[in-house]
């Protein structure tokens, strides 16, 4: 025992002073007589790696662990070892080797260490699945937590969490454009707004973006990254409302009603038609009334008609027309009418407010919703807010 010890501390020294050849004839000696001596073997595959013999490295290594499993020293070679060839699944399987064996001993630097080079290893490899799993390593509900939490070196979790949003981000941002490329080009595809109804609908049974949205929410003390991020979270909202199952719509617009406080479009439109609502004072018919305001009834159609018959291009005429026909389920004849006006006068708030509301009638709601908005932003009324409203209640 005596020798064994004497010559690991000769066969210690020889790799210290580079003398790799001197220390694997030194432990291959002791290796003849004890064949399960870790150290020995341990040694032994330093020093065959610094000799650039990887295999032989290799197979000394898995002896030492075949004979001690949990020998954090024989897993740190066999990094290494793996690091050096480029071997990455095989890191990959010996960094968390060592991860676990490093939460036994509680050595939290070690494990930050190790857990950083195990995140370097995924964002070399590009795969942002691989990297958002890493991330999420180092927060509080990861098991490394308990022994990283006291390192100053580790990633405050807003970091980590906005690390990870980014990655989402743009992992949704490429999928988005490319499924759209790729179904847009398929037999019978459908229109655009279509198109991109079904991959949202597809992205969000694996995105995590909205919860990534929400944690970093909850910890950002910048009002103008707040702002910014706030703004891409109502974005998502947007795109997810029109294609959400009907159980998810309320839910989606409430999200959407907190983040902005009713400023934007969607916003004022549910408040003032969940407030219309909330009174008891709006009935199907009156809804209709609402919808042509003093344009209404047969006799109201003949003059304007009578009127068209002579001055054609008549804009009060045909926005009349256009709303009593719309009032009559004549959605076909309506939309006609309405874009003839619309183009005589694009400025009109009142025309795009009808023709918004006749083409979601048709089927085309994306249409209606651009007709709708741009309404709004040229002359805010109520009117218009509240059939944006019922267009975004209706698509539930």
């Amino acid at each position: 025992m005596s020798n064994t010890k004497a010559d690991l501390k000769r066969a210690k020294e020889a790799i210290a002073a580079k003398r790799y050849q001197d220390a694997l004839r030194i432990c291959e000696g002791i290796l003849l007589f004890e064949s399960l001596n870790i150290n020995a073997r341990v040694m032994a595959g330093a020093a065959l790696f610094q000799l650039e013999q990887y295999d032989k490295c290799e197979e000394a290594l898995k002896r030492a662990l075949d004979s001690q499993p949990d020998s954090a020293v024989a897993w740190q070679g066999l990094v290494n070892l793996y690091e050096r060839q480029h071997r990455q699944e095989e890191l990959a399987n010996a960094l968390e080797q060592l991860l676990g064996l490093y939460i036994k001993s509680g050595n939290g630097a070690r494990l930050l260490e190790l857990l950083n080079k195990l995140r370097a290893m995924r964002e070399k490899e590009g795969d942002p699945s691989a990297i958002l799993a890493v991330w999420q390593l180092y927060l509080p509900d990861s098991p490394y937590w308990s022994a990283i939490a006291s390192v100053p070196e580790k990633p405050p979790p807003l970091a980590v969490w906005r690390a990870m949003m980014e990655i989402q981000e743009a992992q949704d941002r490429a999928y988005i454009a490319r499924e759209i490329d790729a179904r847009k080009r398929r037999l019978g595809a459908g229109t655009p707004v279509q198109i991109k109804a079904q991959v949202m609908t597809d992205i969000q049974s694996t995105s995590k973006l909205e919860d990534y949205y929400e944690q970093v929410l909850a910890l950002e003390p910048d009002e103008h990254a707040r702002l910014a991020i706030e703004a891409a979270y109502l974005e998502r909202l947007a795109d997810r409302l029109p294609v959400a199952p009907v159980h998810d719509k309320e839910k989606l617009l409430e999200k959407h009603l907190e983040l902005d406080d009713g400023k934007s479009d969607i916003g004022r439109a549910y408040r003032w038609y969940l407030d219309w609502i909330a009174t008891d004072a709006i009935t199907d018919e009156s809804f209709k009334q609402l919808l042509i305001g003093v344009y209404t009834g047969t006799e109201a159609l003949e003059i304007y008609e009578a009127i068209l018959v002579t001055r054609p291009d008549h804009t009060e005429a045909l926005f009349g027309k256009g709303s009593v026909l719309q009032q009559q389920g004549r959605y076909e004849e309506a939309r006609a009418v309405l874009e003839q006006a619309h183009q005589l006068d694009p400025e009109r708030a009142d025309i795009m407010t009808q023709l918004g509301w006749t083409m979601h009638q048709l089927g085309d709601s994306q249409q209606g919703i651009d007709h709708l908005t741009a309404s709004i932003e040229h002359d805010p009324q109520a009117r218009s807010y509240l059939l944006l409203g019922k267009l975004y209640w209706e698509l539930q």
